[in-house]
């Protein structure tokens, strides 16, 4: 399996547009029972009192609660997984409704969907979605995951399979239905090798996966009432 370079996107603001940043909190692994080896990425509840974090090393989704005043965090636990689970987490998104939260994990191929209590934060495996069982493609080294705002359809973004792909999401149990995956170099569709991040427009009607081998962004039309994608255009970068 290829394993993908790591970047750390700069956003640079104009003097007019920039602001000063208070370090309100830093929570680090192995300190006040933190599970942080290797975090890959984070996501907040969309009440705002929960933040997960997911950790390479660990193979584990921390919870962690949050002072909605400071933004400060206070450890509340962590789901360890391992191999055929949440085995080398990349990715981590929760429904827009708060019910589910779902990680896409790159070395066992998987999408884990997980119920959660909006009191505690607590996590509760409900679904193991694996590449290439009961016909579901386009998983194979799985990156990222999101979730569209109609909470209707979950998408993620494969480093290993060039794809990204598409699921009908049950908005009552969270659990996943494979709905198809977009390949890179099949039916038209470019810009997804190595794809590695995956979001959806605020309106629902674009998909942006990042193609990290590519060097490009390839853009998708989506069909609401299946989640079906529809290539439009790859944008691709030059060498600076």
């Amino acid at each position: 399996m290829r394993v993908p370079i790591l970047a750390l996107a700069l956003a640079v603001a104009t003097p007019a547009e920039a602001q000063v940043f208070t370090l309100a909190d830093a929570e680090v692994n192995a300190v006040g029972g933190v599970v942080l080896d290797g975090p890959q990425a984070s996501a907040v509840s969309p009440d705002g009192r929960h933040v997960y974090a997911v950790s390479l090393v660990d193979d584990a989704v921390s919870t962690f609660t949050r002072d909605r005043a400071t933004g400060a965090l206070t450890p509340a636990g962590a789901f360890i997984g391992g191999a055929g689970s949440v085995d080398g987490p990349q990715g981590v998104a929760v429904s827009p409704n708060g019910a589910h939260v779902y990680v896409a994990s790159l070395v066992s191929d998987v999408v884990s969907v997980f119920a959660r209590a909006a009191a505690t934060g607590a996590l509760t495996l409900v679904q193991t979605v694996v590449n290439n069982g009961g016909g579901v493609t386009g998983l194979d080294g799985a990156a990222d995951v999101a979730v569209s705002p109609d909470g209707a359809h979950v998408y993620v973004a494969s480093f290993t399979s060039d794809a990204v792909a598409v699921f009908a999401r049950s908005a009552a149990a969270g659990t996943l239905t494979f709905v198809q995956a977009r390949v890179n170099a099949a039916g038209g569709v470019t810009g997804l090798d190595g794809a590695r991040g995956v979001t959806v427009s605020p309106d629902g009607a674009s998909v942006y996966v990042a193609g990290a081998t590519s060097d490009a962004v390839a853009v998708f039309a989506r069909t609401a009432a299946t989640g079906a994608l529809t290539f439009v255009e790859a944008e691709t970068g030059t060498a600076l």
